[in-house]
């Protein structure tokens, strides 16, 4: 399923806004060329949609873009990377 995740570069985190709540995948950057991507968060009543994978491929997209090295800090990011193949 497709969704349509937001970029806020002001509060730095990528996001999901529905009825049921707002997921977000938050990171911040270290110096020119580093994304720190540290806290995936998902209402529980949006759990098991995909919506985690669909926050961290639009910030690894993002990243990839920008040229950025990413630091996976969250556990979900470092899992998804890893079943990806992009660790």
């Amino acid at each position: 399923m497709a969704y349509d995740i937001s970029h806020d570069s002001d509060n730095s985190e990528f996001y999901l806004q529905s009825e049921e709540g707002r997921a977000h995948l938050a990171y911040r950057q270290m110096g020119e060329d580093t994304l720190d991507l540290y806290h995936t968060s998902v209402p529980e009543t949006l759990q098991g949609e995909g919506i985690a994978a669909a926050l961290t491929e639009r910030a690894l997209s993002f990243a990839e873009e920008k040229g950025y090295k990413v630091v996976p800090s969250c556990p979900y990011v470092q899992k998804y990377m890893s079943e990806h193949g992009l660790s």
